[in-house]
């Protein structure tokens, strides 16, 4: 079955052909083709009809998709390919770090090479002059393929990395910058900036870095150091003169800063990642704050700034607007602390209230039995007076592959509330299992939420990849339900994805922001589940833990 990726690679192609044709108002169009598929969730689209209703994609463009789908290859791409025979072979020439595909054609026609191999050979007899090539060209043979991280890993990627630069005495600042500043959930460069003694010249400082780890800088203020398991992170060196622009510049994401440089150039001015040129005049800022102000009138954070247009706003939901969680396992099933203390823990975080949602039924480890479950009901209820603050008893309700679920139905309704999700076979029939049971519990009076419904864990290497299924219809189904969307804060799942979570929220969603805490450290993670909300465009009006 063609999946979106593949839609997403084959469109990419067209790109390539294009640019290299100098054809760009063609590949502006593909580019934006491409955005629009990454934000599609309705569902599997065969036909021509469907994919022309999806924004920015054309009849010419929707019958080369359907066309690919349906034969796995497209005429037209090949009859390019033909005229062009080249194209792949530039493609690959751009894996090269700072290496497009303009600068990929004027490669081959100053060293008079075709392919990547014969670059190399060029290396090896000395026959390149450009030292940001050469560097490039090693560099990309020291590293390989780098494919995308979990963001928990390259957290301790930079924590590595931070500990060794720590010992260079002209490093005033480490400030880590892209997808991980913006808190993406996966990352593919670790860009780290750092802030250097306005005594030392950047190409000094670069200097000394490359030459303890004996590798190559990148340029003249870029260089990058190992961290093992074939991993590096990259450094951008700079004053303290150019800290505003420079964060903004590489902080991202590519479309957001494409409509800030927009901006700026709309009122005649220039922006790069060393200044703000207004009037002719270069301006500096020591202050990302002070910058965006300038350009925008207002702030905007890390996390806000993905898509065209996002600029915040004082009415996103706040850390200190979350009341209580009620995503928490305790040692009934497979937490590490028992109630009493979990009630105290979220006492000191200011909640009004939490709520226990252990594992509940036989299918996994430590769950808590039909039995077992009945006596701590009523257990529950006899004692929890005696509890620091408000307490609530639900569970965490597993769905199995064949959509039954893991504890009787009338014992699910003896609880305060229901959570409900899907760890058995996470991508295997998924719509209907939740719709079902969504529907079962319509009538259900207490709080019902839907947990991590993405079923993302990137620590067990557990990604979305399942194109075909309906979210748009699943997010519909959930709100005729009063069922709430769980946002979880683990840092491993960080699910639902923030694109979703803006699909959702149109559809007139409600979420629930969750911490899925096993431990109390792990209460923290609803530092994490805030961050996806905001990234979402979620105000505390539609959060239902931000209400008592």
């Amino acid at each position: 079955m063609v999946t979106k990726k593949d839609i997403i690679n084959m469109l990419k192609e067209f790109i390539a052909i294009y640019s290299s044709n100098n054809e760009s108002w063609k590949s502006r169009a593909y580019q934006k083709s491409i955005r629009s598929i990454n934000d599609y969730s309705g569902g599997r689209i065969t036909t021509i009809e469907e994919w022309i209703k999806i924004p920015n994609i054309g009849k010419g463009i929707a019958s080369k998709i359907v066309e690919f789908q349906q034969k796995g290859k497209v005429t037209k791409l090949n009859k390019l390919k033909r005229s062009i025979p080249s194209v792949n072979k530039l493609m690959e020439l751009t894996q090269i770090p700072g290496v497009g595909i303009k600068k990929a054609k004027v490669i081959c026609e100053k060293y008079n090479i075709k392919t990547l191999k014969g670059l190399y050979k060029k290396l090896e007899i000395g026959v390149l002059k450009d030292d940001w090539l050469i560097n490039g060209l090693r560099t990309l043979k020291l590293r390989g393929d780098q494919k995308r991280i979990p963001i928990y890993k390259a957290y301790s990627y930079l924590a590595k990395a931070t500990k060794e630069l720590d010992k260079f005495g002209f490093i005033k600042q480490i400030i880590p910058a892209g997808s991980m500043r913006r808190v993406y959930a996966t990352v593919k460069d670790i860009d780290v900036i750092v802030v250097i003694d306005d005594k030392m010249s950047r190409e000094d400082a670069v200097k000394k870095i490359v030459k303890k780890y004996k590798l190559e800088s990148s340029g003249k203020a870029k260089c990058y150091i190992p961290i093992g398991e074939g991993r590096f992170v990259d450094l951008y060196i700079c004053h303290e003169k150019y800290l505003g622009t420079m964060l903004l510049y590489l902080t991202g994401s590519g479309e957001w800063n494409e409509f800030i440089r927009g901006i700026v150039k709309k009122k005649g001015g220039k922006l790069n990642q060393y200044c703000l040129i207004r009037k002719g005049k270069k301006e500096y800022f020591k202050s990302e704050r002070k910058l965006l102000k300038t350009i925008l009138g207002r702030w905007v954070p890390p996390e806000c700034r993905e898509k065209a247009r996002d600029i915040g706003g004082d009415d996103l939901v706040k850390l200190s607007d979350i009341k209580g969680d009620l995503h928490i396992h305790s040692t009934k099933s497979d937490g590490q602390n028992k109630p009493t203390e979990i009630a105290k823990a979220c006492k000191e975080l200011k909640y009004k209230y939490f709520g226990l949602a252990d594992h509940l039924g036989k299918w996994t480890h430590r769950d808590l039995v039909e039995e077992d479950l009945l006596k701590w009901i009523k257990k529950f209820s006899k004692n929890k007076h005696k509890l620091a603050i408000k307490g609530l008893l639900g569970g965490e309700i597993d769905i199995s592959k064949t959509g039954k679920l893991s504890i009787e139905e009338s014992t699910i309704r003896k609880l305060d509330y229901m959570i409900l999700s899907s760890h058995q076979s996470p991508g295997e029939n998924l719509e209907h299992r939740y719709i079902t049971n969504m529907e079962k519990f319509k009538d259900f009076e207490g709080i019902k939420i839907l947990a991590h419904p993405i079923n993302r864990n990137t620590k067990k290497s557990k990604m979305l990849e399942w194109d075909d299924i309906n979210w748009l219809k699943i997010f519909q189904v959930a709100k005729a339900c009063s069922f709430a969307l769980e946002i979880n804060g683990c840092i491993e799942r960080m699910d639902l994805d923030w694109t979703l979570v803006r699909k959702a929220k149109l559809i007139g969603c409600k979420f629930h922001l969750s911490s899925d805490a096993h431990s109390l450290e792990g209460l923290l993670n609803m530092q994490t589940a805030v961050i996806v909300a905001r990234k979402g465009k979620l105000t505390k009006k539609d959060v239902i833990n931000c209400k008592l």
